[in-house]
């Protein structure tokens, strides 16, 4: 994937985002615009059911809506009276897509009220903004598209949010965020830091725009076969030196608990409990347990299936056997390519996150 086009690619919409919402050193590459207009991370694919006295309207409008949309992240403002929900599209869509429309409209209806899909109290309001990110070149047909839609339920007496394009794009000097939405469409402190064309990554000549990815890979999003097997690898490299460092650790004769929920939060750098969406989840665990499985099928070492419903416990009968396995997993490194090494680990910037996360 060239750097023309990786601006378009759902996991790497998904992960600037994310850089977006956190809090990072001043000077830091990437200027994290959301977090400095008041946003920070609530979730990542977490499903929002739709009011039943709403889905009673939608049932009489006709209208294909789905019932518990999961947006691709969800933030919020310390208050929780103002919301974000992002959704990472690589291109634009019209209102004759079904799957696309049929999202949009449940993400627009839900977004009008949110106290009820998270639990919160009614007042004060709890209003979400539909916030789309895509490439620059879409963002126009795109915020067309989404203001003909909330037209569209507005026209069946249904509710409709506000709803937003982000466009991104890429300059000489790095990578760029704007606005494509009406006046009054996101709130006010983010409008006015948008009210033209944004840094929000600086980037050296000839630099990879992509930034460390938190989320390599996500089973459920549509990329590109090289750029799919390239994020799972590197998840995959990451769960294998979480598992060494857990092993490492551990003494022998005794067992050993891999428990894969917290590998994968080591590996995505703490994001995975963020992470919401249960099919996604279930996918990437399943797919991590199944990877250490087949890593450690020939290390000589009892496996059984424990802990958690995707934990792995390992019997080591001695010190000379922890060491084998632990000496087994370092020579299993894959062979993943330079890109995929500069992912391992996160830069010199730290990140500090509320709540010591």
């Amino acid at each position: 994937m060239t750097d023309a086009n990786i601006l378009s690619d759902p996991i790497y919409q998904l992960n600037l985002a994310l850089w977006l919402l956190e809090t990072l050193p001043i000077g830091a590459a990437i200027r994290p615009l959301l977090r400095e207009t008041g946003f920070s991370l609530e979730s990542i694919a977490r499903p929002l059911p739709l009011d039943p006295s709403v889905r009673l309207q939608v049932a009489n409008s006709g209208l294909n809506v789905g019932q518990e949309p999961k947006p691709d992240v969800l933030a919020n403002d310390d208050s929780q009276t103002r919301f974000l929900l992002i959704e990472c599209k690589g291109r634009a869509f019209t209102t004759g897509s079904v799957d696309s429309s049929r999202q949009a409209r449940s993400l627009l209806i839900v977004s009008d009220d949110l106290a009820g899909a998270l639990a919160l109290s009614p007042t004060p309001p709890r209003k979400g903004t539909v916030t789309y990110l895509t490439v620059d070149s879409e963002a126009d047909t795109l915020q067309r598209t989404l203001l003909d839609l909330r037209g569209e339920l507005n026209g069946h007496g249904l509710p409709a949010s506000q709803a937003a394009v982000l466009g991104i794009s890429q300059g000489e000097d790095g990578v760029y965020l704007s606005t494509h939405a009406p006046a009054g469409a996101l709130p006010a402190d983010l409008e006015t830091a948008l009210s033209e064309p944004q840094r929000v990554h600086h980037l050296q000549p000839g630099e990879d725009p992509a930034p460390l990815y938190f989320i390599p890979w996500d089973p459920s999003v549509d990329q590109t076969r090289t750029r799919a097997q390239q994020g799972l690898r590197i998840l995959q490299e990451r769960v294998r030196m979480a598992a060494l460092s857990v092993i490492g650790r551990s003494t022998a004769p005794g067992e050993v608990l891999l428990d894969i929920d917290e590998l994968l939060d080591e590996a995505t750098f703490q994001m995975f409990k963020r992470w919401r969406g249960r099919d996604e989840v279930k996918g990437v665990q399943r797919e991590s347990r199944g990877f250490l499985e087949r890593l450690l099928s020939s290390a000589e070492v009892q496996i059984t299936r424990s802990g958690n419903p995707y934990g792995l416990r390992l019997k080591l009968e001695s010190e000379d056997q922890r060491e084998k396995v632990l000496d087994h997993l370092r020579k299993s490194e894959a062979e993943i390519g330079a890109e995929a090494v500069r992912q391992m680990e996160l830069p010199a910037e730290s990140i500090e996150r509320d709540g010591g996360e």
